[in-house]
């Protein structure tokens, strides 16, 4: 993974501590705690590779997971090393690394692994093969992981609220579709970046000899609904938790599903 990308993570490490409770984008993580509840063991050893600053990472030590921490950016580490210890947890390992080289872990390491991140990034199908190829690598065998990719056709729509400067002309959308769909990497992303379609990100995790268990849109019904959720969490928190809750129940609906910012495969090896 490139020093662009590690750079821009390490720029401002507590913008992205503080992203994931948001009012909109705290469906991404109440979504995918949901699917953990769902597929993952019980109990057992989890390796959060793309940690960030460590919340999914913190949960499972919450509910008695032994967890190993690995991203590119020192800076969101520190974060993650800063906050478990602030709650008296303790991380199995916490290391500084890329996704495509997880040489510091053994073969057949652990029960289950998030793979969120990384594959927003590697722009090269091979980086992302090598990234899979570790990912299966240091799972047991009938382990499971959670592999998230950034998601073309949902991510047209969210620009109409995120950046309605794309809808210019309708020379530039069409433009901007084919670039997103058959490129999968268009100027102009949050850094560099990958996106790409789900049927190309299964034939992606199914070429590294995964199992497909499930797929699931981590914004579920409620993708692209940015500013309604930030005036419900504050005007009607009943509605806005209930909304947190029902997306979660319907995010592996095909009508949901596809149509998300972020995909989320539920793996298994």
């Amino acid at each position: 993974m490139s020093q662009v990308v590690r750079d821009f993570y390490n720029r401002n490490p507590s913008y992205e501590w503080e992203r994931l409770w948001r009012p909109y984008t705290h469906l991404e993580y109440v979504t995918t705690m949901h699917l953990v509840v769902k597929y993952f063991p019980k109990s057992g050893s989890v390796v959060d590779i793309g940690s960030g600053p460590g919340r999914y990472s913190i949960e499972m030590l919450k509910r008695g997971y032994k967890v190993t921490l690995v991203d590119l950016s020192e800076a969101l580490l520190e974060v993650a090393e800063r906050e478990i210890a602030a709650r008296g947890l303790r991380a199995e390992g916490i290391f500084q690394g890329d996704a495509c080289n997880l040489g510091f872990l053994d073969d057949a390491q652990f029960d289950a692994a998030f793979l969120m991140g990384p594959m927003y990034h590697l722009i090269r199908r091979e980086d992302r093969l090598k990234a899979l190829g570790e990912l299966r690598r240091v799972l047991k065998p009938g382990g499971v992981a959670v592999v998230a990719y950034l998601n073309s056709w949902g991510i047209i729509r969210a620009l109409l609220t995120e950046s309605p400067c794309y809808y210019e002309s309708t020379e530039k959308i069409l433009a901007l579709t084919r670039e997103f769909i058959n490129e999968g990497h268009p100027e102009g992303g949050f850094t560099e970046a990958y996106f790409t379609i789900p049927p190309k990100a299964a034939a992606e995790l199914q070429e590294a000899a995964f199992t497909i268990l499930s797929c699931a849109g981590a914004e579920s019904y409620a993708s692209g609904c940015i500013e309604p959720l930030a005036r419900m969490s504050q005007e009607n928190p009943g509605a806005y938790k209930n909304v947190l809750e029902t997306a979660a129940a319907l995010c592996e609906e095909p009508p949901w599903r596809d149509s998300t910012e972020h995909l989320h495969f539920v793996v298994k090896k």
